[in-house]
């Protein structure tokens, strides 16, 4: 993702992205979020959610693109907050991960999720 995405993130969300950039031998946050732009409308709104919910405990460990939809791995939160991040993976399945549109899951080579346009 573009850093000054990330950095919005962890401004907006300071707690939750406090591993964001820290130390590669504590957090695979080190490398910031490692997906694409089009998913950052899906991570901002989990985030206003969970803070919207009152859980100030959870924090992020890695975020990233994994066989082709949003995977979030944290530590902490509430039994709500983990459903609303597995509706945001799940919801990340037909968002195109490029420029944020409808896209379809591709299964053919590399897994992504992609609209018409960045096919």
């Amino acid at each position: 993702m573009s850093p000054h995405l990330e950095e919005q993130l962890q401004r907006d969300h300071p707690g939750m992205f406090q591993e964001l950039y820290g130390d590669m031998a504590v957090t695979c946050l080190a490398w910031g979020l490692e997906c694409q732009d089009g998913w950052y409308d899906i991570l901002h709104s989990v985030c206003r959610q969970i803070a919207e919910n009152g859980d100030n405990t959870i924090v992020f460990n890695q975020i990233k693109e994994k066989y082709g939809t949003l995977t979030i791995y944290y530590s902490g939160g509430t039994e709500e907050s983990e459903a609303l991040i597995l509706a945001a993976e799940a919801a990340s399945g037909t968002i195109c991960e490029v420029c944020g549109t409808a896209g379809e899951l591709s299964t053919k080579g590399w897994h992504k999720v992609r609209c018409e346009l960045h096919k």
